[in-house]
């Protein structure tokens, strides 16, 4: 290789790079990003405009990779193949029957986020909400995807590329309890209609998470509102979007939630972590609006007397 070769690679080298950079920002064109924040404007956008908000943007090279060229049913344009892809989908993975076939999954991995949690409350005197949520929903979907067990150390290696999956339910379920923490009488109360449906120790099933209906108002924006988490009639929050590019898996994602709150709130008592104030409910954004300090907690058994407050 002489002189000019080395030149001619090194230019092409260079070219490259920069058009990467610029493409990988970009998708290879000048972008306007608009961001809008009023409950009112997104529902008109997302629901009212649906059609006209519900195509993707053109993508970058490494979006496009991720995306198999855009041919997944999150990323394909709105129009016949995405509703193909988002048929298939719920018929294969979301239909009523394969969810149901999926329970031994869920009973498997409910029982492992609770060792969980006990054996790191036990280390080091506190356990990061977020951190566990994602691991026990990733683990779920992951072993939906394979139809078997999958260790925890082979999860924990692969649940970056799941996040659209997990971080949506693991985020919903960090400020859920962030609010039962701060509110020991609801959390109480929604302890009383877990154990007064499913009993102290029998295994909660998707239909007694059905049969909650105060959980379920409170997952859905608090005692007292009227939300539809689906954001049909009006948006107060929306954990797996809304309008038609509304997650499919949506129904699946909130039956995850309920199981895992439901088990959470029979199983222990939260509380801050001892010596600690209550939790910052500051937010902050990532791939979805989160707790700017992660939600750290305490347990208590719940066969355990509640503490006595100091006077």
């Amino acid at each position: 290789m002489d002189v000019n070769d080395v030149l001619l690679l090194a230019s092409a080298v260079v070219l490259g790079l920069v058009w990467w950079r610029r493409c990988s920002k970009t998708g290879g064109v000048d972008r306007t990003l608009v961001i809008v924040t009023d409950a009112d404007l997104i529902h008109d956008a997302l629901v009212k405009q649906g059609p006209m908000f519900a195509s993707r943007p053109a993508d970058s090279p490494i979006r496009l990779l991720f995306s198999v060229g855009k041919c997944t049913v999150n990323s394909a344009p709105y129009g016949p193949l995405w509703r193909a892809l988002r048929r298939n989908f719920v018929a294969e993975i979301v239909s009523p029957q394969r969810v149901k076939g999926f329970s031994w999954i869920r009973e498997w991995a409910m029982g492992n986020h609770l060792r969980r949690i006990r054996a790191e409350h036990a280390k080091t005197g506190a356990v990061r909400m977020m951190a566990s949520c994602r691991l026990t929903i990733c683990s779920i979907l992951i072993c939906i995807c394979f139809g078997a067990k999958i260790p925890d150390e082979l999860i924990v290696e692969i649940e970056e590329v799941m996040s659209a999956g997990t971080d949506t339910s693991a985020t919903a379920l960090e400020w859920v309890m962030m609010h039962l923490i701060l509110d020991p009488a609801a959390q109480e109360r929604v302890y009383d209609e877990v154990v007064a449906k499913a009993g102290k120790t029998a295994r909660i099933t998707e239909a007694d998470v059905e049969a909650l209906p105060y959980l379920q108002r409170f997952l859905e924006g608090g005692e007292g509102h009227d939300t539809d988490i689906t954001g049909t009639r009006a948006l107060r929050m929306m954990p797996f979007g809304a309008g038609r590019r509304i997650c499919p898996a949506a129904t699946l994602g909130v039956l995850h939630i309920q199981l895992t709150l439901a088990n959470m709130i029979r199983e222990l008592r939260w509380t801050p972590p001892a010596g600690e104030g209550p939790p910052d409910p500051t937010e902050t954004f990532a791939f979805t609006v989160v707790m700017k300090n992660s939600l750290r907690a305490g347990i208590v058994e719940r066969n355990q007397p509640p503490p006595v407050a100091a006077h």
